[in-house]
């Protein structure tokens, strides 16, 4: 059987009938092998996002159909209006949006499109629709087994009993043969539900790395209609009952009627239990955030020089924490100094040794050594208790998490890893030319994770996820070899401490 082939068109405007084996996104247009290699050569055209003919044919039909062009002025899209939330050819700008002011090039406001919004809201939606739908599909069909084997065990009684029983058998019938249609269209629609969120789901992937950030964009409203709708007919479900289960019951205790003289030999009933799970809607403004605004990136992040402080006088400082409230607490050596804001020694704690240190609470720190926790008081600036650490030396390990990760500089493979909280690698970052030796580590309310480089003289920010980082130089601020770095979240504060020369607040902007 001949199945059709797409053709080149530049060949084919050429009169020359060839087999196209690549689109590209920008152009929408088809290429042979030979035009390709053209089409990526040429300056104008290189850095066009070219997919294979193969992935671009699998690409959903509502996918291939949307353009990159104005549909009114068959232009290419420019600027995207924040007040109107539309894409805009220059063309639009003029009549339409004139006195808009946020409009900014289509490229940069759609950078993170496929990251930030396919896989995350959309994806997580779906997904606990199909995990609902799935769950609820395994609990009704075992209602309806429970049902059965209740109604098989009512059945046998009475089968036991007289005449006047035949009323209960006929009613529990009944109810069997009408609830067991209800569930079986309410278990179908679960299955079609969970099924569509399946395969939905399933496709954000390959549309996420072969549609274009037009593409994306353009279809994101669709999908989260798709989301919408399918989670009003779950939440539907809910609303009128049809996720209850249902439970028959039997009453056989005799009763007899002194004024007619005759015996009731038992009641049949039907009753209703809620589901053991509901459903929630995800918030609609979840997925509408990304329309308005954009998580920051790494590359924003900028420090800004407060204040400089300077070490107490023969101290090598390996850790430090700062207090929201304002207090500094530095540790190396074989002490703790309590200092305040101003950099003023309030107390100097003598231990027999001292290399990092943490807060517990707002009473209580922590200080590590080679081998021991010390918890220390911190108004009263005294020790509590010292706790022995067993197995390996704690001693030169810096260490930094959250309530799902764990992030672990190692200063000598000149590596930060990052670990879940089974401690399985999520990913490790190492690239010499910009970390050497990293030591002190700490995140800021995005997860970017600030590492100090000893011997590369910086600090470097790494993304969660590991794959984009940004590296500040200390030298021009005067802070040599950073060894010790806090971060106050609440104030949006960076202490970074050098090995022997001073101490430095920088804002986080």
């Amino acid at each position: 059987m001949m199945t059709s082939k797409t053709l080149c068109e530049t060949c084919d405007f050429r009169g020359i009938k060839q087999e196209a084996l690549s689109w590209c996104h920008d152009c929408e247009e088809a290429f042979c092998s030979n035009c390709a290699d053209h089409h990526s050569s040429a300056r104008k055209t290189r850095e066009h996002m070219v997919i294979s003919m193969k992935n671009y044919t699998k690409l959903p039909p509502i996918i291939r159909t949307l353009s990159s062009n104005c549909e009114q002025h068959n232009a290419p899209f420019q600027n995207y209006c924040i007040t109107h939330e539309q894409l805009c050819c220059r063309k639009c700008i003029d009549p339409l949006h004139s006195h808009c002011t946020s409009l900014p090039a289509v490229d940069d406001f759609l950078k993170d499109t496929k990251r930030s919004f396919l896989t995350g809201q959309l994806s997580e939606g779906f997904k606990d629709i199909h995990s609902f739908c799935e769950y609820m599909v395994k609990e009704k069909t075992q209602n309806l087994k429970e049902l059965h084997l209740e109604s098989n065990r009512i059945e046998n009684r009475i089968q036991q009993m007289r005449t006047q029983l035949d009323i209960i058998e006929a009613q529990r019938k009944t109810a069997l043969s009408n609830h067991e249609t209800n569930i079986n269209k309410v278990i179908e629609q679960l299955t079609e539900h969970q099924q569509y969120a399946g395969e939905f789901n399933d496709s954000l992937s390959f549309i996420t790395e072969n549609a274009s950030n037009i593409q994306v964009f353009l279809a994101s409203k669709k999908f989260e209609q798709d989301l919408q709708k399918a989670e009003e007919s779950v939440t539907s479900l809910q609303k009128r009952g049809a996720l209850s289960n249902v439970v028959f019951c039997l009453d056989d205790i005799m009763v007899k009627n002194i004024d007619r003289s005759d015996i009731k030999l038992g009641s049949f009933s039907v009753k209703t239990l809620p589901a053991s799970k509901t459903y929630v809607k995800r918030k609609t403004k979840e997925i509408q955030m990304f329309m308005v605004t954009r998580k920051p990136t790494i590359n924003s992040v900028k420090l800004t020089l407060l204040r400089k402080l300077p070490l107490p006088d023969g101290m090598s400082v390996t850790g430090c924490l700062l207090l929201h409230r304002g207090g500094i607490i530095i540790t190396g050596d074989f002490y703790v100094v309590f200092l305040d804001s101003n950099g003023s020694v309030n107390k100097k704690l003598q231990l027999r040794m001292a290399y990092d240190v943490t807060c517990i609470d707002d009473n209580r720190i922590a200080v590590t050594d080679d081998a021991e926790i010390t918890f220390i008081d911190r108004k009263q600036k005294e020790v509590i208790k010292r706790v022995r650490a067993e197995g390996d030396p704690i001693f030169q390990s810096y260490v930094v998490g959250t309530e799902d990760k764990i992030f672990y500089s190692n200063w000598q493979e000149h590596t930060v890893i990052c670990y879940d909280i089974n401690g399985f690698a999520l990913w490790k970052f190492k690239d010499e030319t910009v970390l050497r030796n990293p030591s002190g580590i700490s995140i800021d309310n995005n997860c970017n994770v600030f590492v100090a480089g000893l011997n590369s003289n910086n600090v470097v920010v790494i993304s969660p996820n590991g794959k984009q980082f940004k590296q500040i130089p200390m030298d021009g601020d005067g802070i040599s070899n950073p060894r010790a770095i806090s971060l106050d979240k609440e104030n949006k504060l960076l202490l970074v401490c050098s090995e022997r020369s001073r101490d430095a607040i920088y804002k986080i902007e």
